[in-house]
């Protein structure tokens, strides 16, 4: 099961590539749990295009929503609260189901790796896609650009330089 957080999928919709992640695991399926979705759902009611398209891949079955159990909910609550609820739901799903994160935060993956799960951030996305032969370099780049112009984000030199380092 391949979990997406908000950010990530916010990201890839802002710049129109959310199938590059489809097509970068090998599925027909991503999934989000109830406070991802919610998240989501109220931008999309906020007017954003982005989160209208990923409701409606909800709706037609691309993306999933997972639902906790009582147990896996109260479960949340040991998970500090400087993570939002779909980064807390996110981390509890997948430590009894088997899968991976995606998410762009530091501190969510460093709760994953305390947990033993998998947590893919946007870098090693982008880094992916060209190893991947799905895209070139120089797409990456645009994507990088367009990352930063529509979402706002950041890229240190030394993140640039390890999405694009070639250990060949």
């Amino acid at each position: 099961m391949i979990v997406a957080d908000t950010d990530v999928l916010s990201a890839f919709a802002k710049v129109g590539a959310i199938q590059l992640l489809f097509d970068l695991f090998r599925t027909d399926n991503l999934t989000i749990t109830e406070g991802v979705y919610k998240e989501i759902q109220y931008s999309a009611d906020a007017g954003h295009a982005f989160a209208k398209e990923l409701t409606s891949m909800v709706d037609a079955g691309k993306i999933r929503v997972v639902h906790l159990t009582a147990e896996e909910k109260k479960e949340t609550y040991t998970l500090p609260d400087t993570l939002g609820a779909g980064e807390r739901e996110s981390i509890v799903a997948l430590r009894r189901r088997s899968g991976m994160l995606l998410s762009n935060e530091s501190r969510v993956k460093h709760y994953c790796g305390q947990f033993g799960i998998t947590c893919v951030r946007i870098p090693d996305i982008l880094r992916a896609l060209w190893q991947e032969g799905l895209v070139s370099k120089e797409e990456v780049m645009r994507l990088i650009s367009d990352l930063k112009d529509k979402d706002r984000m950041r890229f240190t030199e030394r993140t640039l330089q390890a999405i694009f380092i070639d250990t060949a």
